[in-house]
């Protein structure tokens, strides 16, 4: 369902879809500017659903009130292992709102944040103490020099993280 424009009529049809669904488990609405009435419309009625995989690529999910709520779907889900938020402009305050999630999210696995601005001061937020991922994407988010010995620093005692990718990340060297 990415790039069909689904809009706030398209996300109320899927979601009274989805919580009659128990089979599904993976759901691309990445690229249809959900923003924040899109994704409360779609966490309001999230719960229960069998979805282990999501993807919310481009979809204008940078405002604090979306990470909010973003964050609290996150915090109480137990299905969710694989989460694709790339080029949705998560800013620093951001991702303290998301950090507070993850800490007690105990599913979630493999994570993608390619082209959300992070910088080093974003990664660092973030990964400082979370280490349960097992695949990480983070290309295309400038955090140069600086992110790469902040993430050698979060992840030096990690046991779990099995692939990373770090491309389009100008290092400068």
């Amino acid at each position: 369902m990415s790039f069909v424009n689904l809009k706030v009529e398209g996300i109320k049809i899927l979601v009274n879809w989805l919580k009659n669904n128990t089979t599904l488990t993976s759901l691309d609405i990445g690229n249809n500017s959900l923003g924040f009435e899109g994704i409360k419309i779609l966490f309001d009625g999230f719960k229960n659903t069998s979805i282990s995989s999501l993807n919310l690529r481009n979809n204008y999910l940078g405002s604090a009130e979306c990470m909010k709520i973003l964050a609290n779907e996150l915090k109480y889900n137990t299905t969710l292992t694989s989460l694709n938020l790339s080029d949705n402009n998560i800013s620093v305050e951001n991702a303290k709102i998301l950090v507070n999630a993850l800490k007690y999210n105990t599913t979630l696995t493999d994570l993608n944040l390619d082209l959300c601005g992070l910088g080093a001061e974003g990664v660092a937020i973030l990964f400082k103490d979370y280490n349960r991922l097992t695949n990480l994407s983070l290309s295309y988010n400038d955090f140069g020099v600086e992110g790469i010995v902040v993430l050698v620093d979060c992840f030096k005692n990690n046991n779990s993280l099995a692939r990373i990718n770090l491309s389009w990340n100008y290092l400068g060297i």
